[in-house]
């Protein structure tokens, strides 16, 4: 039976369950990733050892791992020793749920075998259906893939972003080039490397109405040449802003303006996204960032780390995911933009520069203002434990026995590091 047979809430339900246990596996990558520097060992580490307490070493039961339910069964505590369970696992499992049937809706269109020109994400410069090997009912699904891969990863950045200040490369790296291979088989772009630059005129809807021809002939006659040129040009469109901000940054504020994961993260949205697509994303997070951090001012409950720094991943990821669920929103009122960067390259050339100069100027200014207040510039030598240093290692370790990710058992340097080692004698746990 085709999934198209369906009732939409049942579709709806079967793709939340499925999305909740994907979000119970993004729960142990979010846990075990950061753990492992190589490659190999980080996607090795996913499968072994099976999931235990982190406190007294019990072996989780299935039933007891089930995505939420699980939790809620267990009251939030471990069933053997009582520990408590962070609320966070459940959270996470029950809104990755919500997101797979959301992105579901946005880019599967209704009804049986509906053709790529009714689905949600459709516009005039959109895929069509000779520049896919398979028939549209493949292809959304295929591209919802394809997306919902994307946001996955994301997610993943994000949280481990949020909790150790740090992307991991296992995360980012490997998906480099499965967005490129994958933008290779034609028709899941969103918007074409390239675009003619046809008359435009305003419609009372205060959209950009376009005609003549919008795409050139050898997009069709080559998609998976095409495709390659999309996914390439996204990953140079994510990564190299991020890293010109980084090198400006640093240059000016003399300390790290962001890490590398940062443009690891968006040259694999890139990939995926495209070039136009990409561009729009970095610009949604910077007004995301500027909007959280102001209102989290305003509610009196900074960000961890804000006065130092915080991390920027999440808001990068939040822009992507804002730019691909807002798509036939976003798209009408930037095209006209990008195709007089792909037809006026001096307008492209003098754009950028102008944005470097800009954020130099404008990180300059920051740096005198902090001066005049007496705020001097960190100063730490190499080798020094840095501000940055001190936020991982908070991140990472906690005060309490059992509970530290760093945790060395039944040493008692440890304990006595912490102020437990008479403790735990008199417990009688040496």
């Amino acid at each position: 039976m085709i999934i198209y047979d369906l009732p939409p809430w049942l579709i709806a339900v079967f793709l939340f369950a499925f999305g909740a246990v994907l979000g119970s596996f993004l729960n142990v990558c979010v846990h075990r990733l950061p753990k492992h520097t190589g490659l190999w060992e980080s996607f090795k580490g996913l499968n072994h050892p099976p999931s235990r307490c982190p406190k007294c070493g019990t072996r989780i039961l299935t039933r007891d791992n089930l995505p939420v339910v699980g939790w809620l069964a267990l009251g939030g505590r471990c069933r053997a020793c009582g520990t408590r369970i962070s609320a966070r696992y459940p959270v996470i499992e029950f809104l990755n749920g919500l997101l797979v049937v959301a992105l579901y809706f946005l880019e599967v269109p209704a009804g049986r075998f509906a053709p790529l020109s009714e689905m949600p994400l459709a516009t005039p410069f959109g895929p069509v259906s000779a520049e896919f090997p398979l028939p549209d009912f493949w292809h959304v699904h295929t591209r919802f893939l394809f997306h919902l891969l994307l946001l996955e990863v994301l997610l993943v950045a994000s949280l481990i972003d949020f909790d150790l200040m740090v992307i991991p490369k296992s995360v980012t790296d490997p998906f480099i080039p499965v967005g490129v291979l994958g933008m290779c088989l034609g028709g899941l772009y969103l918007l074409p490397v390239h675009t003619n630059h046809p008359p435009v005129v305003m419609s009372e809807s205060a959209l950009w109405m376009f005609d003549g021809a919008l795409r050139p002939d050898w997009i069709g006659s080559h998609p998976h040449w095409h495709g390659l040129a999309c996914g390439l040009a996204g990953v140079a469109a994510g990564g190299l802003p991020v890293l010109l901000v980084r090198w400006i940054g640093t240059a000016v504020l003399r300390q790290e303006a962001m890490g590398m994961g940062d443009v690891y993260l968006m040259a694999m949205a890139g990939g995926f996204l495209g070039w136009q697509p990409i561009l729009v994303a970095l610009v949604l997070s910077l007004f995301i960032s500027l909007a959280t951090i102001l209102a989290a001012s305003v509610a009196g409950r900074f960000l961890p780390g804000l006065s130092q720094g915080f991390p920027f991943g999440p808001f990068l990821a939040a822009g992507c995911a804002a730019t691909l669920f807002g798509w036939p929103w976003v798209w009408p009122r930037t095209v006209r933009l990008f195709a007089e960067m792909v037809n006026n390259w001096a307008f492209t050339a003098a754009a950028a520069v102008a944005m470097g100069i800009s954020l130099a100027v404008l990180l300059g200014l920051l740096q005198a203002v902090k001066a005049a207040f007496g705020i001097r510039p960190p100063t730490a030598a190499e080798g020094d434990w840095t501000p940055a240093d001190q936020n991982q290692y908070l991140a990472c370790e906690r005060p309490h026995e059992g509970v530290g990710q760093w945790e060395r058992p039944n040493w008692p340097g440890g304990d006595a590091g912490r102020g437990q080692q008479f403790e735990r004698q008199w417990r009688g746990r040496l």
